[in-house]
């Protein structure tokens, strides 16, 4: 067992925590690897911190690229990546030093092209001393090997679904012969890339151990108030989806799962929608306005569960206006 593994990390403002980053992957117990820092344009010393470690290190690679987003700089990596795995890091987060490790021989113990794995959450705020490590993602019982858009279900079903990639490690075929990429300029990237990883996986299988801290940060995309960015990413997901939902075969098992993901991606973008302010609402409310056409145009929805969204987003718009008025005081 001796293949490479590409580790893909997108780098941009996070000087102060690239160093951890970058050293949890350095120390891993599985040596054969390829590091892929992607400076995405980054304004601070992480484009030099980037390149000292390639000196530092033979199996580090540096990108660097003008800023675009992180879909285009994982995009950057993913075109770099020469291993027969593949996996994606955010660039402030960090993994424990067996992760590939075990990784790998879950996918080879297993024959499977794609892996889930768990994960803790580091909720960073500068105004607190203390730094507090929540078990969110994590799942409490192993689910066996099966076929990807079966698990996808599962998964959701069972509350437990995580869309971050990061929480995935991948048979890099999986996505070159699937010809899978992240939507650039849009947030909430991963809701699309990782249903196509599982729904294109033939098989999966699942690491129940946790692998992977993920840091909440002040300021960061997950973070801050929901905008227009938010709804929009959203509404373009639910189109994707929708998109792959109307040319699957009638008689496909992979069809429903489509259509309770496009389901999800519709309360999800309306949800969003409430949330924001006026202001916000005034900019997207023309798309807002064809999404729900289409929901409805296409029977994709029955009547009463858009009765039923109707009534819960009036109650949820006046519960968030509410709010808003209060803050203000």
């Amino acid at each position: 067992m001796n293949d490479l593994v590409s580790i893909v990390i997108p780098v941009y403002n996070v000087e102060e925590y690239i160093h951890e980053c970058v050293v949890s992957v350095i120390n891993q117990t599985y040596k054969n690897l390829e590091i892929i820092l992607v400076d995405d344009g980054s304004p601070d010393n992480c484009p030099q911190i980037c390149d000292e470690y390639a000196m530092k290190d033979n199996r580090v690679i540096v990108v660097h690229q003008k800023n675009g987003g992180l879909s285009a700089a994982r995009n950057s990596g993913i075109s770099k990546a020469s291993g027969k795995y593949i996996c994606f890091l955010d660039s402030d987060d960090y993994i424990k030093n067996t992760a590939i490790e075990k990784l790998l021989n879950t996918a080879k113990n297993n024959n499977s092209d794609l892996v889930f794995f768990d994960a803790n959450i580091l909720f960073d705020e500068k105004k607190k001393k203390h730094k507090k490590i929540h078990q969110y993602f994590i799942r409490e019982k192993k689910y066996k090997p099966d076929a990807g858009y079966k698990l996808l279900l599962k998964l959701y079903k069972e509350n437990v679904y995580f869309p971050p990639v990061q929480f995935n490690f991948i048979k890099k075929d999986l996505i070159d012969n699937n010809k899978l990429k992240f939507l650039e300029n849009i947030l909430h990237e991963d809701e699309l890339f990782t249903i196509e990883l599982f729904i294109n996986s033939k098989r999966a299988a699942h690491c129940h151990e946790t692998l992977y801290t993920y840091r909440k940060r002040e300021g960061s995309i997950t973070t801050n108030k929901v905008n227009a960015k938010n709804f929009l990413g959203i509404n373009t997901v639910f189109f994707a989806i929708f998109e792959m939902y109307k040319n699957e075969d009638d008689d496909s098992e992979i069809k429903n799962v489509l259509k309770t993901f496009t389901r999800r991606s519709f309360f999800s973008a309306n949800r969003v929608y409430h949330e924001m302010d006026k202001k916000s609402q005034q900019q997207v409310y023309d798309k807002n306005k064809l999404l729900r056409i289409t929901a409805k145009n296409e029977n994709y929805f029955n009547n009463n569960m858009l009765r039923i969204a109707c009534i819960n987003y009036g109650i949820y718009k006046f519960i968030c206006k509410v709010k808003r008025k209060i803050k203000r005081k």
